[in-house]
């Protein structure tokens, strides 16, 4: 059996390979500070309810996630392909997280209720079917 010999990846693919991990751990690491924002900024968070150990498990995982993302988009790193497509991977699904997050909890709690009239109307008549 023989091993293919790949050639080496031109320059010009290394350095979008590059921006592209970038790019994808900017975005990851926005996302998941918008998720520590959505999850611990509010007080009616369902995380509150949670043991001590659950919420600092979950806080720790998600500080650490978003502390690595940010160092490796600052020493603009320059991993194996398949990392990136696991940070961009992680970017949409944290995108799509946040933005499920706000638009399901956080959006509906802070718009105001809107006030009730207390308007009188008569009820209609309905017609019947059958005319005399």
């Amino acid at each position: 059996m023989e091993l293919i010999n790949a050639e080496p990846i031109p320059e010009t693919a290394q350095i979008i390979k590059m921006w592209m991990n970038f790019a994808a751990n900017i975005v990851c690491c926005f996302s998941f500070g918008m998720f520590i924002v959505f999850l611990y900024g509010r007080e009616n968070s369902l995380v509150y309810r949670m043991k001590n150990t659950r919420t600092f498990l979950l806080r720790l995982a998600l500080s650490l996630t978003c502390a690595a993302t940010l160092l490796n988009a600052v020493t603009f790193s320059n991993p194996a392909w398949t990392e990136v497509m696991l940070n961009i991977g992680l970017a949409l699904l944290f995108v799509w997280a946040a933005w499920f997050h706000y638009f399901k909890f956080v959006k509906p709690k802070v718009e105001e209720p809107k006030k009730k009239t207390n308007k009188i109307t008569k009820p209609k008549r309905k017609k019947s079917a059958v005319y005399n």
